[in-house]
């Protein structure tokens, strides 16, 4: 709770003002590039190369200190397309074109606040302490903390590859298209996130039965924690 920033005004709840704005996307400054070579071999035959790849910079803003964050942002962050076309004209009336792609998501979330471990208190006999604690509270409090841990362990790859073929033919005043296509679609997902443990705290714990809407959710945090100095 030391870690918390000064409110920047007297109420309770949505009591500061943050002194930068933090993006919402994890897409947020991103940078794209693109680029396309054609070449025609004789009149009968078209290639071209198609590559996109979009990188997003690792975003380092915060609404907490960083000891207490609770952003996850992504690294790596980034989708790379790429796709070879040919076209090849057997007569004005019949044509073929076929395409080979690949397509990519790579994703890799993480707590920011993994500097601050050994430094601030975490669970005893959690699953592991490869990052800090995340508590939530009732009542509109904000969160605390991020339990999702090392990037390069929550890692999310999608690579996809595409075959297709087609042929078009001019028959009279009729086109006929046909052809086939393949695809490998792959969703590969590694995940360590709450090894370290979320904890959800309510009025429950400092309430008293003879008063309604007594007791603090931010209290029970501290209510547990002098409950688990004394066991």
């Amino acid at each position: 709770m030391g870690q918390l920033p000064q409110p920047t005004n007297s109420q309770p709840t949505n009591n500061f003002r943050l002194p930068k704005p933090v993006p919402d996307s994890l897409t947020s400054n991103s940078n794209v590039y693109m680029t396309r070579i054609d070449h025609n071999w004789g009149d009968k035959d078209h290639f071209y190369f198609f590559w996109w790849r979009q990188f997003t910079g690792f975003n380092t803003a915060t609404a907490l200190p960083i000891s207490i964050a609770t952003e996850s942002p992504t690294r790596p962050q980034n989708s790379p397309i790429a796709r070879f076309n040919y076209e090849h004209t057997f007569s004005p009336t019949l044509t073929n074109h076929a395409t080979f792609g690949y397509l990519n998501r790579n994703e890799g979330y993480g707590s920011e606040n993994l500097s601050f471990i050994g430094k601030l208190p975490q669970i005893a006999n959690a699953a592991s302490t490869n990052a800090l604690p995340a508590f939530n509270f009732s009542d509109g409090y904000n969160s605390i903390s991020n339990s999702n841990g090392p990037p390069n362990t929550n890692i999310t790859v999608r690579p996809t590859w595409v075959f297709n073929d087609l042929i078009n033919k001019v028959l009279g005043h009729h086109t006929f298209t046909f052809g086939m296509e393949w695809r490998s679609v792959q969703g590969n997902i590694h995940q360590s996130n709450n090894e370290s443990g979320t904890y959800s705290f309510d009025r429950s714990t400092t309430s008293l039965s003879s008063a309604a809407n007594s007791g603090s959710p931010v209290a029970g945090l501290s209510a547990g924690s002098r409950e688990r100095r004394l066991c």
